[in-house]
């Protein structure tokens, strides 16, 4: 499965996701390398799972749809 971290804040992942916790999710899902802001939602157009943090982009159903 498909994943992405996005956040409106890349510096809010590293207080949120351990690097433990990353790991263990990259073992799990297949990531899209880096993270990702609502802006940048274009470059991860078949994502299945995303992961956020605070702040998290409120995607509409037609977005969503376009995933």
């Amino acid at each position: 499965m498909k994943a992405a971290f996005v956040t409106n804040g890349k510096h809010l992942l590293d207080e949120v996701f351990s690097k433990e916790t990353r790991e263990k999710l990259k073992g799990m899902f297949e990531f899209y390398e880096g993270s990702y802001d609502y802006s940048e939602s274009e470059r991860i157009p078949d994502v299945e799972c995303i992961f956020s943090t605070w702040g998290c982009p409120q995607y509409t159903e037609e977005e969503i749809k376009k995933f």
